[in-house]
Order: C-alpha cells, then sequence, then structure tokens
C-alpha cells in the first residue's frame, strides 16, 4: 500500500508539472488553488474526526493508536494535528532506535512550550521573547501605517537557552 501512495504523490507532482507548462498561467494558479484548498478541506475533516474521537472514553488512546499508523500520521503531521505532542514522538523514535537522550543524543526544542518541562526527559529549549516581540511589531506596524514610506526595520530580540536533561 505505501508503494501505492508513493506512485498517488508522484502522479499529483506530475500533473502539476504539466499544468505549469500550459501557456496560460491562469491553468497552473487554478490548480495550485485546487490543491491548497482540497488539502485545507481534508486537513479539516481529519481535525474534526480526531476531535470527534477524543470526546469519547478512550478517545485520546484512539488517537494515539490512529497516530500509529504512517499513512494517518502523515497525514496529522501534513495537517498539523497530530495528537501525540513532538517531544513524544521524538522520544519515542529515539528509543525504538536505542539511542539513549541524553548520552548519547541531546534533543532540544523552540519556543519553550510548557510541555517542555513536563516531557520525559525534560527537554531543553529556546525561549523567545514572545511579548516584546509583539510589542516591537505593533509598534512597526502603526510606524508603516503612519508613514508608508519609512522602509522595514531589521531588529534582532535575544533569545534564551532553557538547558533541561535532555542535553
Amino acid at each position: 500500500m505505501a508503494q501505492d501512495l508513493h506512485e498517488v504523490g508522484v502522479r499529483v507532482e506530475e500533473l502539476l508539472a504539466e499544468l505549469r507548462s500550459e501557456s496560460d498561467p491562469t491553468v497552473h494558479q487554478r490548480a495550485e488553488a485546487l490543491v491548497s484548498l482540497l488539502v485545507e478541506f481534508y486537513g479539516a475533516g481529519l481535525e474534526r474526526a480526531l476531535a470527534l474521537v477524543a470526546r469519547e472514553p478512550s478517545g485520546d488512546l484512539i488517537n494515539r493508536r490512529l497516530a500509529q499508523d504512517d499513512l494517518l500520521g502523515s497525514l496529522f503531521s501534513l495537517h498539523g494535528i497530530h495528537p501525540v505532542p513532538v517531544e513524544d514522538r521524538v522520544h519515542e523514535a529515539l528509543t525504538k532506535a536505542g539511542v539513549k537522550v541524553p548520552e548519547q543524543c541531546s534533543v532540544a526544542g523552540f519556543d519553550d512550550v510548557a510541555l517542555s518541562a513536563l516531557s520525559a526527559p525534560s527537554l531543553t529549549t529556546v525561549r523567545q521573547p514572545f511579548e516584546q516581540s509583539g510589542r516591537i511589531g505593533a509598534r512597526a506596524l502603526v510606524q508603516h501605517i503612519e508613514d508608508s514610506a519609512h522602509p522595514p526595520q531589521a531588529i534582532q530580540l535575544g533569545l534564551e537557552l532553557i538547558r533541561r536533561a535532555s542535553t
């Protein structure tokens, strides 16, 4: 079955390449729009299915089992709705491969989400100054609205490394 799915993906890419070669650029734009809408449509359906299953007794366990299927797990990841946190998936994959964290492999995350401290082992992560970033972004937007000739600026904000047990 995996080979069949791979062939489907290859065929989709071939069809899109054929449409890109059309002399009328609107044909390609419409095809890309169609693919985008279909992906969004199927993603919404998958998300709804996960939400409905999660309401049932043992729903979280069922969703985790569904996510173990290669096809479903890939689709959940593609749509950003995987029911298993990425930290857990990385840890499970490393454990399955016989890699010990942090003895043989250091693992780090980004954004210092709350689950980082709760995962096993707790996840080293990089913390971003979200509040400061939001204030600066809002000021820049207002400034641009008031004076559209004002050139955009690149602003670097400090990041903080939060060391935990995974490194």
